[in-house]
């Protein structure tokens, strides 16, 4: 049995599982403990298998799109506009514009992504169509580092952002849920800019 338990936080909320007996037509947890247990013994064979979830791999090419939609795991920060991306069959490729709107102004910025699901994990994007190259973002718990990976070149991998401090994103630091994400983002300096950027595969793992 699942049974929801609630921290001194009013924001904190947890599930555990607890052994349940019924006596006299009502549930009652842990017989002869009284209280939610750490750890709980249950029937069968201990599995040390990895969950599924942890070894997921999630691998996004924007070709054969003939709808020229994006998967619904993607999302969008804010209202979406009808000019938010596009899917270039010729170019295999999604299209993002260049727009004014940054990722902290109260518009829609052009921004893709999917939901965060684990404390380590890497997302990588490559922007070129026949190169090689890169971009690999990587995360451990509270930091974070991006590194340009060119395999044609002899230095290969660079890390161009090193052990930045990301613990400010986590919920207890932001005071409530914060609904972490990863994707893709462009954004100009300029107001007026036709530019755009292109994107030809998106990988979470």
């Amino acid at each position: 049995m699942s049974i929801p338990h609630i921290f001194r936080r009013k924001d904190w909320f947890r599930n555990f599982l607890a052994k349940v007996e019924w006596e006299d037509d009502w549930p009652v947890v842990n017989p002869g403990v009284g209280m939610l247990e750490k750890e709980i013994c249950l029937p069968g064979e201990k599995d040390n298998s990895m969950p599924g979830e942890l070894n997921e791999v999630r691998n996004y090419s924007f070709k054969n799109m003939t709808d020229k939609k994006l998967p619904l795991d993607f999302m969008m920060l804010r209202n979406p506009q009808p000019n938010a991306y596009t899917i270039d069959e010729q170019e295999e490729c999604l299209k993002l514009p260049a727009k004014a709107v940054a990722i902290g102004d109260n518009g829609s910025p052009s921004y893709v992504a999917v939901r965060q699901k684990h404390h380590r994990f890497q997302a990588e994007k490559k922007t070129e169509k026949r190169g090689m190259q890169t971009l690999r973002l990587s995360v451990d718990q509270s930091l974070a580092q991006v590194w340009l990976i060119r395999p044609e070149t002899e230095e290969k991998s660079q890390c161009i952002i090193r052990e930045v401090d990301i613990s400010h994103m986590c919920t207890e630091a932001a005071g409530g849920f914060t609904g972490c994400t990863v994707g893709m983002y462009v954004h100009s300096e300029q107001k007026q800019s036709t530019g755009c950027a292109q994107f030809y595969r998106f990988t979470v793992k």
